[in-house]
């Protein structure tokens, strides 16, 4: 295989990454994810905001206690996300990596079968590559119904609210808002992160989707489990040409994320 140039971001920078994200919770009226962290060599759980998390690890390869057999950087290829199967017992992979009564199973796992082996991609790591483009994204995608609110379609346009939106337009926001717009599929996938959360679990109904990039992962029993991805890029079969408003901009300017 050629060499390998895919850069991920050292783990000591941004706020500390803990050894498994385990499950959302409402703490302090808001959404917070509930982790596992090793602590004076016991396995200990705590609450962290998302936003801490955004396009960062899953967990560290690491940590002191982790139970796994050597990391891996590999490039990836998934034709279709919808088809990845979810792992039916979550715990069958992770407690053998952390002692079984540290984690549960509402963290939702997929499984990628390769011609270099099995990849494991936590829900996680693909809710933030699709859906999670900002902080202002983050936080309306942990409101019930939050694109009927933020969102209003026209033959000509899509018109975003700035509780969505703000800054100049990237094409990563821009591309994502064109989904939602054209897609139910799209919007079912977005709206079933939030409903998931009242269930505690970390998960979303797969789109239509194909994505590819680079993952760094730890072998853990069956296969490479993902720990972060990189350069990853997310191609849909949908086509909107509408221009894409922030509401209370000029036709002549476009913000966003």
């Amino acid at each position: 295989m050629a060499a390998n140039y895919v850069s991920f971001r050292p783990s000591f920078e941004g706020p500390p990454i803990p050894a498994w994200i385990d499950s959302w919770t409402w703490h302090d009226e808001d959404w917070h994810l509930r982790v596992c962290k090793r602590r004076r060599g016991c396995w200990v759980h705590d609450v962290q905001h998302p936003r801490d998390l955004v396009g960062s690890q899953v967990f560290e390869p690491s940590t002191i206690g982790l139970n796994t057999e050597g990391t891996e950087v590999r490039p990836f290829l998934v034709h279709d996300t919808s088809r990845l199967s979810a792992l039916l017992e979550p715990k069958e992979v992770l407690g053998p990596m952390l002692d079984g009564r540290a984690v549960s199973s509402r963290h939702a796992i997929y499984v990628h079968e390769d011609a270099n082996g099995r990849i494991y991609f936590p829900a996680w790591l693909l809710i933030d590559k699709l859906w999670i483009w900002s902080a202002r994204a983050l936080r309306a995608l942990l409101i019930p119904n939050s694109l009927d609110l933020l969102m209003q379609c026209g033959e000509e346009q899509v018109l975003v609210s700035s509780e969505l939106v703000t800054g100049v337009l990237t094409k990563s926001a821009e591309e994502r808002i064109r989904w939602l717009a054209a897609s139910e599929d799209m919007r079912a996938s977005w709206a079933s992160v939030v409903l998931n959360a009242y269930e505690k679990r970390i998960d979303l109904r797969l789109p239509r989707a194909a994505m590819r990039g680079w993952v760094r992962g730890a072998y853990v029993r069956g296969g490479l489990l993902a720990c972060e991805l990189s350069s990853v890029c997310i191609t849909v079969d949908v086509v909107d040409n509408r221009a894409v408003a922030v509401a209370g901009e000029s036709s002549r300017g476009r913000r966003s994320v």
